[in-house]
């Protein structure tokens, strides 16, 4: 990482109860159950484009667990996907900052998208991780590595016993809610916070200005220089020569020895 280069992930994400105040609809729906589930797989591999077996196998899992109530992220206004499971809210948005901060959420079925990790890791929920694409699979592993969370890939999804056991684990293991909010406690409990590296850096920069000897020294090669090719290009080159020699010399030994058959 560049001395440049200021980390403030988790900036945007509220954890001030007072400004993740719930509508008395969600407020509703978190109190029907002892149990909740939030369901997302992001704003780019949307719900509504997945394969058919995937989702039966959610409704499958969610149908088979009716003292928990499962709220999915379902991109189709008016979708009667689930018009048959009761513990079911389909809703094509979803406040999920505030969701994930309600303290009556129990898990979080997620894609592992960095948007989501950093908001589920700053609200100290466990999760289902299933990674999608991208940067997912590392940004899901990287959560489960500190033990708030069970990785799934996407293929898990044709076995719902698979997905019924990590909600289970999750529901009657109390390591990973103690993991996740360990996580939390941590990252709200930084010497400096995201908010303070951002003020004190803009000030920096405000009355120093731009300082060249912050600039990575790969700004000043030149675009051979910076990729190496001039190395590759000797490389290449002496593994050609040394190849066209070998080749040589056997086809000169196979010459000789045909020849001496002959003779």
């Amino acid at each position: 990482m560049l001395h440049k280069t200021v980390p403030i992930g988790g900036i945007a994400v509220s954890i001030d109860p007072k400004k993740n105040v719930l509508s008395k609809e969600w407020d509703s729906i978190l109190n029907e159950r002892s149990n909740t589930v939030f369901v997302s797989f992001g704003s780019v591999a949307k719900s509504i484009y997945m394969p058919d077996k995937y989702r039966n196998t959610l409704l499958e899992v969610f149908g088979s667990m009716p003292n928990t109530t499962f709220i999915w992220k379902y991109e189709e206004e008016g979708s009667t996907l689930a018009a048959h499971l009761k513990n079911v809210h389909l809703s094509t948005w979803v406040p999920q900052n505030a969701l994930l901060g309600d303290p009556r959420l129990t898990a979080f079925i997620t894609h592992g998208g960095l948007g989501s990790i950093t908001e589920l890791a700053h609200m100290g929920k466990p999760a289902v991780l299933i990674p999608v694409f991208a940067d997912q699979t590392r940004n899901a592993h990287m959560f489960a590595k500190h033990g708030g969370g069970i990785v799934l890939t996407k293929d898990d999804l044709e076995l719902p016993q698979r997905l019924r056991d990590a909600l289970h684990s999750i529901f009657n293991d109390a390591s990973y809610s103690m993991s996740a909010k360990r996580l939390s406690e941590m990252l709200l409990n930084q010497p400096i916070s995201a908010k303070q590296l951002l003020v004190q850096h803009a000030e920096f920069a405000a009355r120093f200005g731009r300082l060249p000897n912050l600039d990575p020294y790969g700004r000043h090669l030149s675009f051979i220089e910076y990729f190496l090719i001039d190395i590759v290009f000797v490389a290449v080159a002496i593994v050609a020569v040394v190849g066209f020699v070998v080749v040589k010399i056997i086809r000169k030994c196979f010459s000789l020895t045909v020849k001496t058959k002959k003779d």
